[in-house]
């Protein structure tokens, strides 16, 4: 049972977390808070962030998430999203990860008559002009490198990061802060990893692909890129005699 779990015999109960699913949430209510979607298909979440609620939005939600948890002496601390797109593999798909180009290309949906002259991504979009001017940079597609893209992704974590542990320390200062549960090609991504650890207590990742954590991830990547410690949330095992196109696993 859940109560055998929680306390597997007396005076002992076992550490727990929580997660928060925070920006996930938030595109999850998209719909039904300004009545168009937000399809995966068509629009990266990061862009949230800068979105004219989302401040106010992620406060209440922290308040709420929180709130059963915050005088907890059983609680470790809150995961605050699970495998967010920070970065695509090999940078070839807009959609997958935070990429400037995709910032600078918003347009806005709503008109006057619609919403009152609310635009929808102009902070987003205003947010990607301003980060090339303030480097001596116009605005335009055709300048972007891959210098300014790895920037542009550290800036949008850092930011993502900062706000979202502001909101959850404000209602709970008791508890950790365990990341965001990185993935794929996130957890390999220097610019996030550095972003994550700035802010979080702990860095999180889903470690898949490979059997164990090589010594090439832990020592000179992680190692290097982070100041602190961190946790594997997620992997996977196989039995005997899997195989993969008739071959076995080693």
């Amino acid at each position: 049972t859940i109560k055998q779990l929680r306390s597997p015999r007396p005076g002992v109960e076992n550490g727990e977390v929580e997660i928060l699913f925070m920006l996930r949430t938030f595109a999850w209510d998209y719909s039904s808070r300004y009545g168009v979607s937000l399809s995966d298909n068509e629009y990266n979440k990061f862009i949230l962030l800068f979105n004219p609620d989302y401040l106010t939005y992620i406060d209440e939600l922290a308040k709420t998430a929180t709130a059963p948890f915050k005088d907890s002496q059983n609680l470790i601390g809150y995961y605050i999203d699970n495998e967010l797109p920070f970065n695509s593999y090999q940078n070839n798909n807009p959609l997958k990860g935070i990429e400037l180009q995709h910032f600078l290309e918003l347009k806005d949906r709503f008109t006057s008559s619609d919403r009152q002259g609310y635009d929808e991504f102009a902070g987003a979009r205003n947010f990607a002009k301003s980060f090339m001017l303030e480097r001596g940079v116009q605005p335009e597609v055709k300048n972007i490198t891959t210098k300014l893209r790895n920037e542009f992704r550290y800036e949008v974590a850092r930011y993502y990061y900062k706000t979202m542990t502001e909101a959850l320390r404000k209602h709970d200062p008791n508890h950790l802060i365990l990341g965001s549960r990185l993935f794929d090609s996130s957890m390999y991504n220097e610019w996030t990893v550095r972003a994550c650890a700035e802010f979080c207590d702990v860095v999180s990742v889903n470690y898949y692909n490979h059997w164990y954590p090589t010594v090439e991830y832990c020592k000179n990547q992680m190692g290097v890129w982070s100041d602190k410690p961190f946790i594997v949330t997620e992997f996977y095992t196989k039995g005997d005699g899997t195989k993969y196109g008739g071959t076995a696993y080693e």
